[in-house]
């Protein structure tokens, strides 16, 4: 007896174009990531406050290449190695 695979419905498609536009990339500086959000299903999109107080959501995949230090210290602040 032969078991059915689920068909799975392709990942959305990234839309690099819009890369340039993010403020990590022309060079402001990040002050620090108060948080990450899945408001886009096709990646992770964390959320930053930059030096002048402004605020934007930039996808994990850039903020790794500019950032990957402050993103890592946000990440181990959220583990909790007492539950495990």
């Amino acid at each position: 007896m032969e078991v059915e695979q689920p068909v799975l419905a392709p990942a959305p498609a990234i839309d690099y174009s819009l890369d340039s536009s993010y403020r990590v990339v022309n060079g402001a500086k990040v002050k620090k990531i108060t948080g990450v959000s899945n408001v886009r299903p096709e990646e992770v999109m964390v959320i930053v406050e930059y030096d002048d107080k402004g605020i934007e959501a930039v996808p994990s995949r850039i903020l790794r290449n500019y950032f990957s230090s402050k993103l890592i210290d946000f990440y181990e602040s959220k583990l909790d190695f007492r539950h495990l």
